[in-house]
């Protein structure tokens, strides 16, 4: 019995067809910037005048020996709450600067939470939080674009139909 002024849900699967409906908050031709408390290092969650959304590093915690970071889950928490708020899903590129523990750390569970059709790489030397980032990416069907040297393009002029608008011009460098 359901008690005046009270709603009966639906069950699980209406509540997550109700949420899906909802389209992301953001907001048409502004440049928007929000960063995420990720402990250390960066977690930049950046949306573009038309509506493009990009994760900009995960964060993490370093470990230091033989420890095992668990900073994963922790730092999935933080991106889930901000990005919950608005009911942003899903991200079209996610970008590693590096693969240092505090850039690398979350970007492996961030890449299942939010399927970015393509992983935007720096300098990515071969380590565990590289190998586990690239496998997850794959396994996913994410297409790795490594962007070692300096070089300047617009996502319009890609090959992908889905960036072909957009009259953001990026001009990546690495230290290599």
């Amino acid at each position: 019995m359901v008690a005046p002024g009270e709603r009966r849900s639906g069950g699980r699967a209406a509540d997550i067809a109700a949420v899906a409906a909802v389209p992301p908050d953001v907001h048409p031709g502004e440049l928007e910037l929000a960063v995420i408390d990720v402990g250390q290092g960066d977690g930049l969650l950046v949306i573009f005048p038309d509506g493009k959304r990009m994760i900009l590093d995960g964060g993490g915690i370093p470990s230091f020996g033989n420890r095992p970071n668990r900073s994963s889950m922790w730092v999935r928490t933080w991106w889930r709450r901000t990005c919950g708020t608005r009911n942003i899903r899903s991200v079209d590129v996610v970008t590693l600067s590096h693969a240092h523990d505090d850039h690398i750390g979350g970007l492996p569970a961030l890449v299942s939470d939010f399927r970015p059709r393509e992983l935007w790489t720096g300098a990515t030397p071969d380590s565990p939080a590289w190998r586990v980032l690239r496998d997850r990416a794959q396994r996913l069907g994410v297409k790795i674009m490594p962007l070692l040297a300096p070089q300047r393009f617009a996502w319009e002029a890609r090959r992908s139909r889905s960036w072909r608008h957009s009259p953001i011009t990026f001009q990546p460098a690495s230290p290599q």
